[in-house]
């Protein structure tokens, strides 16, 4: 094994075990207002899973998910070799850690290491910086079935295309999940003209810090105001019911076609695993 992959190792090991500090922080914050003694229990347990799973540096949860690598890079850094270290230390993860074995082929066939057709998951970006930088999403199953693509407009829903239709678009994905997707969850929401593209920037919403607001005049507020409105619905963590359901909302829009307005939600689970770290362009 390589200094590499080694390297690349531990990063996904501290992924799988460590809760980001901003989540964690919310956690705790859910934790202190909450109402009732089955919300208390619920984040309580939650709260007390994240610690030993820091402690014994052990997966926060047996779903160990599929990875997601989003990787800036130097021109002069090839996007090959990246990737086949990548591939080599989510082999080499898969057994140490160790990770569970969550990609299977079209028939439910298992594949060996998580490795697999478009697994895991790479998206490759161009930068001038002097280093990789790598931000790894490990993303599971409950959480991932949460995801959401809606047409605007949606006469079922009375959503027009503006920011009352994105709402009524979240609320709608909120109530039909119904805390499956392991809440409190954090709510991504992208807004294209593209289809796959509001899909793809949903998901990148949930990589954003807890703390990050969208500051354009447009949009000021907007997160904060749909993430009360989530947690007034009164599912709670779990959905047993409580205050807090969301710890967040992040919203990204992209300019559109005219004729075209999707709007994607996805749920990213209470533990949020995601990480960022750079590395030398030597490693690789």
């Amino acid at each position: 094994m390589g200094e590499a992959e080694e390297r690349l190792v531990e990063f996904i090991r501290e992924t799988q075990t460590e809760l980001p500090g901003d989540v964690a922080a919310a956690l705790r914050a859910a934790y202190d207002v909450a109402e009732g003694d089955v919300e208390k229990k619920v984040l309580k347990t939650i709260l007390g899973n994240a610690q030993k799973s820091r402690e014994y540096k052990t997966p926060i949860c047996q779903d160990t998910g599929n990875l997601l690598f989003y990787v800036n890079r130097p021109a002069r850094v090839s996007e090959g070799k990246i990737k086949e270290r990548i591939f080599s230390a989510v082999e080499l993860a898969t057994k140490k850690i160790p990770l569970r074995g969550n990609v299977v082929g079209y028939g439910g066939e298992s594949k060996e290491g998580n490795v697999g057709l478009g697994l895991p998951a790479i998206e490759f970006t161009e930068t001038k910086g002097d280093c990789v930088e790598v931000t790894l999403f490990c993303k599971g199953g409950g959480s991932e079935n949460a995801s959401y693509l809606y047409r605007l407009p949606d006469l079922e829903l009375k959503a027009e295309r503006n920011l009352e239709g994105v709402r009524r678009c979240v609320l709608d994905s909120a109530l039909k999940t119904q805390g499956r997707a392991c809440s409190p969850n954090v709510i991504g929401v992208g807004v294209s003209g593209l289809a796959d593209k509001a899909l793809a920037l949903s998901k990148k919403q949930l990589l954003r810090n807890l703390d990050d607001m969208n500051t354009e005049d447009s949009f000021s507020g907007f997160e904060q105001k749909i993430l009360k409105e989530v947690n007034s619905l009164g599912m709670g963590p779990m959905g047993l019911g409580g205050r807090t359901t969301a710890l967040a909302v992040k919203i990204g829009f992209e300019d559109r076609h005219p004729a075209s307005f999707f709007v994607a939600v996805v749920f990213g689970c209470w533990a949020l695993r995601r990480n960022k770290k750079e590395f030398e362009c030597d490693l690789f």
